[in-house]
């Protein structure tokens, strides 16, 4: 991996403790629905989650390089596929709670029945592909450059 300078480590690092608070959070929150605080965190956490999945990507991205060997290549690319799954899942988290795009898509019955089996709660899913994709790609990345 490219050296990065300290700005950009730290911001590689407080991505990706922002993305693990603020899912965290969300899962607390979620689980105290009936409590007054819930709807406010589980609004300001969607938020704080696609910042930091921005800002892990990125960093990520720039820590990635171009090299003559395939498999690193392939592993990099990989890596930003979990880095965009990260991302989208922040934005399907937006849209489950602030309801953005909600006001104009849904129409009737069955637009809102697509509607809720595309938006709700499907962020779970691209939250766990992208962290497997991460764990993979950080494991392999790790043991080709040590063999290097």
């Amino acid at each position: 991996m490219k050296q990065i300078n300290s700005l950009q480590f730290i911001t590689h690092l407080a991505g990706g403790a922002l993305m693990v608070v603020s899912a965290g959070a969300l899962m607390a929150a979620s689980l105290n629905y009936d409590a007054s605080w819930s709807a406010t965190v589980q609004k300001i956490v969607a938020i704080t989650f696609i910042i930091g999945a921005a800002a892990y990507t990125s960093m990520q991205r720039a820590m990635a390089y171009h090299s003559d060997n395939f498999t690193l290549n392939r592993l990099f690319s990989i890596q930003f596929l979990s880095g965009l799954c990260f991302i989208i899942a922040g934005l399907l988290m937006i849209e489950q709670f602030w309801a953005i795009v909600k006001p104009l898509v849904v129409t009737d019955v069955n637009s809102y029945h697509i509607y809720m089996k595309t938006v709700y709660n499907n962020w779970v899913v691209l939250l766990l592909i992208g962290g497997l994709l991460q764990m993979y790609t950080v494991h392999r990345i790790s043991s080709i450059e040590s063999k290097m």
